[in-house]
């Protein structure tokens, strides 16, 4: 994406799939600005593809190309020509309001497809919370250590030995009690 920019965006854009969001979020990642990636998805979709999909359902759904490959269907693949008709004759009736679903129906039909798009959006999504939550926290225990050291170049350069011991013998006290104990060997021998 961040090689093909502008083009690359506008072919997303332009084909009907739902596989735009992640061209969104590649977008996010790579820093794509805002005005390219705006520019690149309005022309895509507004004028590419709501022109393919307008040409395709006038044309598919014109009364003379319906009945020219359904004659096509029915002498080269009779056997698929009647589920095609039930199934091309039942949505005319639902778009005609002729046959309404329920909404009990409705919220009970859940596709195998829809379930599974809807779970890998849902993993990413809270991989993105976990990254986020995770940068949080490493920009805070740096803010923190960076004060730390500014205060122990402070005490270094106040000449306060006796403070500076302190905090640092804190320190290796606190970090000594969460590492494991020392060999017996290591241990025996004094410090000079």
């Amino acid at each position: 994406m961040k090689r093909l920019g502008f083009f690359g965006i506008f072919l997303c854009a332009s084909i009907p799939n739902p596989l735009f969001d992640l061209a969104g979020i590649t977008c996010g990642h790579f820093l794509i600005p805002f005005s390219t990636f705006f520019g690149a998805t309005f022309l895509g979709k507004a004028v590419v593809k709501s022109s393919i999909q307008s040409l395709f359902v006038i044309l598919m759904f014109s009364a003379d190309t319906l009945a020219a490959f359904m004659a096509w269907l029915e002498r080269s693949a009779p056997f698929v020509h009647g589920y095609l008709a039930d199934g091309i004759n039942s949505q005319k009736g639902a778009l005609h309001g002729e046959a309404r679903i329920s909404e009990d129906q409705l919220e009970n039909s859940t596709s195998l497809v829809g379930l599974i798009w809807n779970t890998i959006i849902f993993i990413m999504i809270s991989y993105f919370l976990l990254s986020v939550v995770e940068t949080m926290a490493l920009a805070q225990i740096k803010r923190r250590h960076e004060q730390e050291l500014v205060e122990l170049e402070g005490k270094i350069l106040s000449g306060d030995t006796k403070a500076l011991f302190i905090a640092v013998s804190g320190e290796l006290t606190e970090s000594t009690s969460l590492s494991p104990p020392l060999s017996p060997t290591i241990a025996a021998v004094p410090l000079q």
